[in-house]
């Protein structure tokens, strides 16, 4: 059944990055690290599944060709972004772009990256390392340039986290990169934090003690392209502890 992007607000998110300690107890981990070069650009792990806009799930002729604006792993790269500090792979998705050979336009993304059910115990923490252009999340026709200001914030793109209680029937939202982070944030603020940084996230689960949970990874982007903004792709690795 397809998420019905209930609101649930109660979890608190901790805006600040924080790093993942090591000497801290992990109930659950994924580094994505089960990619293979074999497995091309339409891979993930056997217990994730994903729910993905017909407009942008690929062809066999596109992968072959390297176009996939869904959610897959592989490895990471230091190409025009951070490589991961946490092992050599990632969870990632492109933004929609037009390619005129298989009749692609910007067409609008709502692609979900899920996780298999995770047992919560008490206190638990979601603690995950994305990689998020700030300057991308509005329009950037809108940014001047010279003033290192927007003319007008028009929200393009952004990534949120979503959670289940009753194995993906119903989900809530727990985060959001607009409304929780950029929104809070001056334009200066945002233009020094331009670029696809590493950043570190906790999310507080102690509203879900005991729970068996799932999480999910929602990019949403409207039907829109600029050159002016090309690096909206989104890199993650989740842990609960």
């Amino acid at each position: 059944m397809k998420p019905q992007g209930e609101t649930l607000k109660s979890a608190t998110p901790v805006l600040k990055a924080q790093k993942v300690e090591d000497d801290i107890e992990t109930t659950y981990y994924e580094g994505f690290e089960g990619w293979q070069q074999s497995f091309g650009i339409n891979w993930i792990p056997d217990d994730w599944t994903e729910i993905n806009t017909e407009a942008n799930i690929p062809t066999e002729d596109m992968l072959k060709h390297n176009v996939n604006n869904t959610w897959f792993c592989y490895e990471s790269t230091n190409m025009y972004q951070d490589f991961t500090p946490d092992g050599m792979c990632e969870a990632f998705i492109h933004f929609g772009y037009t390619n005129e050979t298989f009749g692609l336009g910007p067409a609008a993304q709502d692609e979900w990256l899920i996780s298999p059910v995770i047992s919560l115990k008490d206190k638990e923490t979601l603690q995950f390392i994305l990689q998020a252009d700030y300057i991308s999340v509005y329009d950037c026709d809108k940014f001047d340039w010279y003033k290192l200001a927007y003319d007008e914030r028009i929200l393009v793109n952004t990534m949120k986290v979503m959670i289940s209680t009753d194995g993906g029937e119903n989900w809530g939202e727990i985060w959001d990169l607009h409304e929780d982070v950029t929104s809070l944030l001056t334009d200066r603020e945002i233009y020094d934090g331009s670029g696809l940084q590493v950043r570190y996230f906790d999310i507080d689960l102690a509203d879900y003690a005991g729970k068996d949970v799932k999480l999910a990874w929602r990019y949403v982007r409207t039907p829109w392209c600029s050159t002016a903004s090309r690096s909206r792709t989104r890199s993650l690795r989740p842990s609960t502890t």
